[in-house]
């Protein structure tokens, strides 16, 4: 058995030294500070998790009527429904906002003015979906469909199942949108309206600030015909929300469980 040279006194001195030196101190508190990680990611999780149903409920009930006069302020406590909605889309003020990228091809989302019959409310806005920018002509003020509608095409009164969606700020890499340029980064219901109402100097139809994203229920081949045809893409009838939270929270109570390991060593050496 092999014992140490040093008084007593001294190799406690030591051992008490390298227990509270720095590096252990701050071993010591990931254990703890990861600890807490994952049990906020857990948190999230059953927050996430009564989100995707809450959504899923609604998408199960039956679309909604717009009323004639929509009460704007309300709107929030109606996202994530279904929407139907008759009126004649307004092809010549196009919108295309974007670019955006879909199954690998460069477009823009196109958003148009819904006119309602009359008697039935102010114009709404749509966006129709993702358009293929081989199938664009022009820019700015002048970009346009290559395959305008018929004419007869756009006087048919047309019913809609669309999305009232949550519109989220966005993110910092975005550039602000341009509406005197017709240029548009990101949805803004609020400048997307003022920018048609403005157009005209006595308006004879307001849009209003509604925001709907038309449903496209079909399947893959479907879509890629409509893109190829030109025909605008709308989103699905589901709402993805990335769950990674559970993924988060392994990660996290892994690695209170290993740097705990860790420092139980080192206080133990230190003895």
């Amino acid at each position: 058995m092999t014992r140490s040279i040093l008084p007593p006194t001294v190799v406690n001195r030591h051992g008490r030294a390298a227990v509270q030196s720095p590096t252990t101190l701050v071993l010591g508190f990931i254990p703890v500070f990861t600890f807490g990680l994952g049990y906020w990611q857990i948190k999230r999780l059953k927050w996430k998790l009564s989100l995707i149903e809450e959504l899923e409920d609604k998408l199960q009930m039956e679309p909604m009527r717009l009323p004639r006069k929509v009460n704007l302020g309300a709107l929030d406590d109606f996202a994530f429904r279904l929407v139907e909605v008759d009126g004649q889309f307004d092809y010549s003020r196009p919108i295309f906002v974007g670019p955006r990228v879909r199954e690998g091809a460069l477009g823009y989302h196109l958003v148009l003015p819904l006119v309602r019959p009359e008697g039935h409310g102010d114009a709404l806005l749509v966006n129709r979906g993702f358009v293929a920018e081989t199938q664009l002509e022009g820019t700015g003020s002048n970009r346009r469909l290559k395959n305008m509608p018929t004419e007869k095409d756009v006087q048919k009164q047309t019913k809609v199942l669309a999305l009232l969606p949550r519109v989220y700020p966005p993110n910092a890499f975005t550039p602000p949108n341009k509406p005197e340029k017709n240029e548009w980064f990101h949805a803004n219901a609020n400048e997307m309206a003022s920018f048609y109402t403005g157009q005209q100097q006595q308006p004879e139809q307001v849009v209003i600030p509604v925001y709907l994203e038309e449903i496209f229920a079909g399947n893959a081949g479907e879509a890629a015909a409509r893109i190829s045809a030109g025909a605008p893409v709308g989103r699905a009838p589901t709402i993805e929300l990335r769950n990674q939270h559970a993924v988060y929270a392994a990660t996290w109570f892994s690695l209170s469980a290993a740097t705990s390991v860790m420092f139980g060593l080192l206080v133990r050496r230190a003895r």
